[in-house]
């Protein structure tokens, strides 16, 4: 929950080996412990190029009804992309 969102972004993290690295986020469309608009900013922040969705009608589990078309499409979907 927050307490680990706290922890991780208390100090500025080295990620300059993460440059060249394909990195996908998925949001929770309903997630109420990490909200688009308070992680979004900070995720741009540190990983300008990366790829981002989100899941309409998934809390922060990803395991409501419909998962399968709103969270694991869209992952399979980027990961097939970057494998090709």
């Amino acid at each position: 929950g927050w307490p680990t969102l706290e922890h991780f972004f208390a100090k500025t993290p080295d990620l300059s080996h993460l440059e060249n690295t394909p990195i996908f986020v998925v949001y929770a469309d309903d997630d109420i412990i990490y909200q688009h608009a308070a992680v979004h900013p900070i995720f741009e922040q540190y990983y300008p190029h990366m790829a981002s969705h989100t899941s309409k009608g998934q809390a922060h589990c990803f395991a409501d009804p419909g998962w399968e078309e709103t969270f694991a499409d869209p992952v399979i979907n980027w990961i097939t992309n970057i494998a090709e």
